[in-house]
């Protein structure tokens, strides 16, 4: 046999021996009778009376259809698959500057010197980050946080990426930082921990307007948007101003 690859459970007592060559189960040991074991193992949640009967069942690779169904796929479609997400666990990197997934040194936001480099944009996760990108309507620089503030999960400013942002802004080219959280308890507590480290500098510190989403109906919005709603209002233009505005 070619190499072997050993995969072990104490509750419930099973173990395999797959031989990664051959593609071959070589030896299953445990109680095929056994209830816990129903599933453990094989991701199609064969019964393990089942995969005794038929243990090759164990190294067959398979795909998860739209509709739930799985479906047996080759050996080499497989191996691409498995090379493909090496390939971007190897090649994908954070960003120097703002911590953005990015295959270089600096990602392409960072790198245009187009975009207005007076203003950061200030979000989570990377995922934020592309959802805004994506709107259109923000031309500036971007900082990814990382991480929520959330004492109760463990979580302090040590697991933000709090002092680079502070760095940067230290800089003094950046007048404005826009805060982009969640309007949750996390997503505030975060916010708050990003203004008083930005107290200091001179700068000024906004958040993203909150309140009634376009085509809402406000009998059916909850108590929190309609306080947002309220507290953020802003002037109403008629269509003259609108239109001078416009010209």
């Amino acid at each position: 046999p070619g190499p072997i690859t050993r995969c072990e459970s104490k509750d419930p007592p099973v173990r395999v021996e797959v031989d990664l060559a051959n593609q071959n189960v070589i030896r299953i040991e445990g109680d095929p009778d056994d209830h816990r074991s129903q599933g453990y193992l094989c991701p199609k949640a064969y019964a393990m009376k089942e995969i005794y009967e038929d243990p090759d069942r164990l190294t067959k690779p398979i795909k998860k259809n739209s509709d739930g169904t799985w479906t047996e796929i080759e050996w080499d479609e497989a191996m691409e698959l498995a090379e493909a997400i090496r390939k971007v666990k190897d090649d994908l990197k954070r960003c120097e500057e703002c911590l953005n997934i990015c295959d270089k040194a600096l990602c392409s936001i960072c790198e245009d010197s187009s975009r207005d480099e007076f203003s950061v944009l200030v979000v989570e996760q990377p995922k934020d980050l592309r959802a805004l990108e994506s709107s259109g309507a923000y031309r500036g620089r971007y900082h990814v946080l990382g991480a929520t503030f959330s004492p109760m999960d463990e979580r302090g400013p040590e697991h933000l990426s709090l002092n680079l942002l502070v760095d940067r802004c230290r800089q003094g080219k950046i007048k404005e930082v826009i805060l982009a959280l969640n309007p949750d308890f996390e997503g505030d507590g975060t916010a708050l921990l990003v203004t008083e480290a930005l107290s200091e500098l001179p700068l000024r510190v906004t958040r993203l307007a909150r309140g009634l989403p376009s085509g809402g109906q406000i009998e059916y919005m909850n108590q929190s948007i309609l306080r947002d709603a309220v507290d953020g209002r802003s002037s109403f233009h008629s269509l003259e101003e609108v239109d001078s505005d416009q010209n």
